[in-house]
């Protein structure tokens, strides 16, 4: 179920099965032109929490004018959104077994968190 729709066909998708053998409830990215997903979040109460500290995070860190869009879709908000769901995202192949995220970026976000 769409949850999210960025207006390009792409979109955070509520999963109601519980698809590559994780939770009924997690949060699936869906790339129209993709066939490989990405688990981004365990759960909806996962994914909307980490959104709403992301957007007090902003508030705090300037008070003058947040510019919400921009930082939620920063590098600085995808580092904080793993730090808060470690584990996460959690990258599955397509029917050819292609990955979306290569090893060694799923390596590197791995090692950031570790030093977070």
């Amino acid at each position: 179920m769409p949850l999210f729709d960025y207006s390009d066909g792409d979109c955070h998708c509520l999963d109601l099965h519980g698809s590559f053998g994780g939770s009924v409830g997690q949060v699936i990215e869906f790339i129209h032109d993709d066939s490989r997903r990405l688990v981004n979040y365990p759960s909806l109460i996962a994914w909307l929490s980490t959104i709403v500290a992301g957007l007090e995070q902003l508030e705090e860190d300037d008070d003058e004018d947040p510019d919400s869009a921009a930082f939620i879709a920063s590098e600085n908000f995808f580092i904080f959104e793993r730090r808060l769901n470690p584990g996460f995202p959690m990258d599955f192949p397509d029917c050819d077994g292609n990955f979306r995220l290569q090893p060694d970026q799923l390596l590197q976000l791995m090692d950031e968190q570790q030093e977070e």
